[in-house]
């Protein structure tokens, strides 16, 4: 029997997009799939494009006030019904008919977390487009992709399709937070199975004013990568060893703290803070130990930097968005 995929698109104001998107889905080649979509209060009139009569398969929950983000998509976790899902944020599409039909094949045992896939980000700002690619093998051991690349880099892992069951009792898009909930998901659910990663890419990912991380502060990004590092942490005391979860803390805790630097630096060779500000916050995350030798560098690069005048550090050291 071919198991049943949830398709859940989470909307605030998503009237220019929500077509695109929803047409996307209803000409998938696999067809056992049930399509829920949340509005989270829109104002503007994306409610009625979607109770159009060409969307008679959408099953659409009108929320009364606006939950956030992280709480919209919990409860289209809590109301699906299928074996599988897959979050499709209101303003991307998938640009395959078959993204669906070739996850399915790979799904064949239920010890698979999740698969994710290549994407294609279209930047609305400047209208350009690239695909990223991550160099992946096809199958990967879900606690080593835990505390390896999860755990060493920034993965945006794209058009993840994840097992419904593993993310229901993992309690995943509950915590707190309104930065990178899903990096929180991913994490977990990779400590309860394997991953795989199709090199396939079926998915446009659009980058616009309205997407909420361009309306979050450098310092609340922060706190929320924090506050998902405990989280994680927590969640990971009884399936790894305490030296496991201490080396995964160390290298996590590195990461976001240089991120957290990047963000800085970017605003100030942007124009955005100023000098000042640069030194404030290293001081600020120096503070924030324990520290490896991968952040001590990081820092001197960014002394160095700091030597030269924003415009120019611009071109010495292009950071991509």
């Amino acid at each position: 029997m071919q198991p049943l995929i949830s398709i859940l698109i989470p909307v605030y104001n998503g009237a220019p997009y929500i077509e695109q998107c929803l047409d996307s889905v209803i000409s998938q080649s696999y067809q056992n799939i049930e399509i829920l979509v949340s509005d989270n209060c829109s104002t503007d009139n994306t409610v009625d494009l979607i109770k159009s009569p060409k969307y008679t398969h959408v099953r659409l929950l009108v929320k009364d006030d606006n939950i956030g983000f992280q709480k919209n998509v919990h409860s289209l976790i809590s109301t699906a019904n299928g074996d599988y899902a897959i979050i499709l944020c209101a303003d991307d599409f998938w640009h395959s008919d078959d993204l669906l039909s070739s996850y399915v094949t790979n799904m064949n045992n239920d010890n698979i977390a999740f698969q994710f896939s290549s994407i294609k980000y279209l930047n609305e700002f400047n209208n350009s487009t690239y695909i990223d690619s991550p160099n992946y093998p096809s199958f990967l051991d879900g606690k080593n992709f835990f505390s390896g690349a999860m755990a060493t880099g920034t993965p945006m892992l794209s058009c993840v399709l994840f097992n419904l069951k593993h993310a229901v009792d993992s309690q995943i898009f509950r915590e707190n937070m309104d930065f990178s909930p899903d990096v929180v998901a991913w994490f977990k659910l990779s400590l309860l199975g394997n991953v795989i990663y199709n090199d396939g890419c079926f998915a446009t990912y659009r980058w616009v004013s309205t997407n909420l991380t361009n309306s979050m502060t450098i310092e609340h990004k922060y706190d929320d990568e924090v506050l998902g590092h405990h989280i994680i942490t927590n969640f990971a005391k009884d399936k790894l060893s305490q030296s496991e979860i201490d080396s995964w803390y160390v290298t996590r805790h590195n990461v976001i703290n240089i991120l957290y630097l990047v963000r800085i630096y970017k605003s100030y060779i942007n124009d955005d803070v100023s000098k000042t500000k640069v030194f404030d916050s290293i001081n600020f995350v120096r503070t924030k130990t324990p520290h490896n030798l991968k952040f001590y560098i990081f820092l001197l690069l960014i002394y160095f930097l700091l030597v030269f005048p924003p415009k120019l550090s611009k071109h010495i050291f292009e950071l991509r968005k």
